[in-house]
């Protein structure tokens, strides 16, 4: 039985089963937030969220230019900047799939965030923002490519290293972190709702595990 388990076309079908899994509850709980949204029921929990957050992190200063500076890391052009800097650096080292899969996961999670923040139409938060924002509020545009792109790239150098540095599963799990922390910081920064965030960051693990599914058939079948 060990050497089943221990088999490559065992082990690569129970990676797929996993992310298949993953993406199908990720699917769930976009759904959920989408008609709840729809049927406008979501104003008592984003309220409640907002102010445990803030009853928690507080309003000093400090605090507020913690998020400022948090929610940067998830502004279109620094990770664009960073894309096209990463995608340069793993083409001239011969690793193009990777490259051109990490800039396909980035614009493909910034055009399927229009297009649903078109779909659904919410407006953002009424209250004063803390930072500049525009344009429709659902799902959170930070969160959804943030985790698309942060994401993928813990995931490359995850594949990178796991063989050499026990330790590599720190890159997704960093990466995933990364994302919710921008997540949060939009909404202590006023200008998202709780379930905005929650839904993009649905809405980009579906994409990234959609784009980690692409790249490992594509490895697969080369």
């Amino acid at each position: 039985m060990p050497r089943v388990y221990n088999s490559p076309t065992v082990r690569r079908i129970i990676v797929y089963l996993a992310l298949g899994i993953t993406a199908g509850l990720l699917t769930l709980i976009f759904y959920e937030l989408a008609e709840q949204l729809l049927e406008d029921e979501l104003v008592a929990f984003d309220d409640m969220v907002l102010y445990y957050l803030q009853q928690w992190a507080g309003s000093s200063d400090a605090v507020v230019m913690m998020m400022r500076g948090i929610t940067r890391l998830g502004d279109g052009i620094v990770q664009t900047l960073l894309c096209v800097i990463v995608c340069a650096v793993l083409w001239l080292r011969g690793s193009r799939r990777n490259s051109t899969m990490l800039a396909l996961c980035l614009s493909g999670g910034w055009v399927l965030n229009y297009t649903l923040k078109a779909w659904f139409g919410r407006e953002r938060p009424g209250h004063e923002f803390l930072v500049d924002a525009a344009g429709f509020s659902f799902p959170s545009g930070h969160a959804m490519v943030s985790i698309c792109f942060y994401g993928m790239l813990g995931y490359l150098l995850y594949r990178r290293l796991r063989g050499r540095w026990p330790v590599s599963w720190l890159f997704p799990a960093a990466a995933l972190s990364l994302a919710i922390a921008i997540g949060v910081s939009r909404v202590y920064l006023g200008v998202h709702y709780a379930s905005d965030v929650i839904a993009g960051l649905a809405a980009g693990g579906i994409w990234l595990i959609s784009c980690i599914i692409s790249l490992k058939l594509l490895r697969l079948y080369r």
